[in-house]
């Protein structure tokens, strides 16, 4: 079949040094949201392969997470340049004019919305270690054990293949806490938990009989609880009070809450006709 006289042609080429690519196809909802005037960070993530579980990749927004899954194509697909880009000749351009294919792709990445089969506490209880008092008791040299074995959240963020707002949920919720800020974090045992809630209950109590029945500021429960945290024989840290208060604290949409926002509210006094005594506060 001839070519008309005035046809449009393009010099097409391909260049001697072929690039390494991956083309990965976006949901719309996704591209949408990096298309957005504000675009979140996003995360490839893979957990641990073993022989029972070989891993999967993910790609993770900060609220949501997608299968990656690898489709091979019996088309042939091209990535172009304009030959002009080109002229050092390192890709293998010889001509300033049409186009030169500096990659070949054979297959693709798709996105699919995934639903988590383990949830973020599983991964947490098995990444996290447990802290117990009877662990600090005898020997200190346990306490550099402890820290080595346990991760920091930054590294948990890394490792578990969840988006970040499951993540810090699971986190919040089971109350772990880092003895310093950056270090390796901990899951506290039911007695640590039970100790730490005691110590609260009370300096909410005395919280309440100084505040004349008003309004309750956390640093008022928080104070008290940093003193005791500071005693030799205490073996309660001050962040977890924090985690418990962070725990019990109202949430934003994500999730998220100030760390020692906020306000407690004691209850309301008694009516005059009432004969029972006021009902224990409510640190929730």
């Amino acid at each position: 079949m001839s070519t008309p006289n005035n046809a449009t042609t393009c010099p097409f080429s391909i260049a001697r040094q072929q690039q390494h690519f991956r083309l990965l196809e976006l949901p719309p909802e996704l591209a949408d949201t990096l298309t957005s005037p504000n675009p979140p960070t996003l995360y490839f993530k893979s957990s641990e392969s073993t022989a029972a579980k070989p891993a999967h990749a993910v790609l993770c927004t900060p609220t949501a997470t997608y299968r990656v899954r690898q489709v091979q194509t019996s088309n042939t697909v091209y990535l172009t340049l304009p030959c002009a880009q080109l002229l050092s000749g390192a890709a293998g351009a010889e001509s300033e004019n049409g186009v030169v294919a500096t990659a070949t792709c054979d297959s693709t990445l798709e996105l699919h919305k995934a639903e988590p089969t383990v949830s973020a506490e599983d991964y947490i209880r098995q990444e996290v270690t447990q802290y117990d008092e009877s662990l600090y008791d005898d020997d200190d040299d346990d306490d550099d054990t402890l820290t080595a074995s346990s991760k920091t959240k930054t590294q948990l963020y890394s490792a578990i293949p969840l988006h970040h707002s499951t993540i810090r949920a699971a986190l919040r919720s089971l109350c772990v806490f880092d003895e310093r800020a950056g270090g390796p974090c901990f899951l506290p045992s039911a007695r640590v938990l039970l100790k730490a809630w005691q110590a609260m209950l009370d300096a909410a109590e005395d919280a309440i009989a100084q505040s004349a029945r008003g309004p309750i500021a956390t640093r008022s429960i928080i104070e008290p609880l940093a003193r005791h945290a500071q005693e030799a024989e205490s073996h309660t840290p001050l962040s977890l009070y924090r985690a418990i208060l962070l725990r019990l604290s109202a949430s934003g949409p994500d999730g998220t809450t100030a760390d020692g926002a906020g306000e407690c509210r004691s209850p309301p006094p008694p009516s005059p006709t009432s004969t029972h005594p006021p009902p224990r506060p409510n640190n929730s």
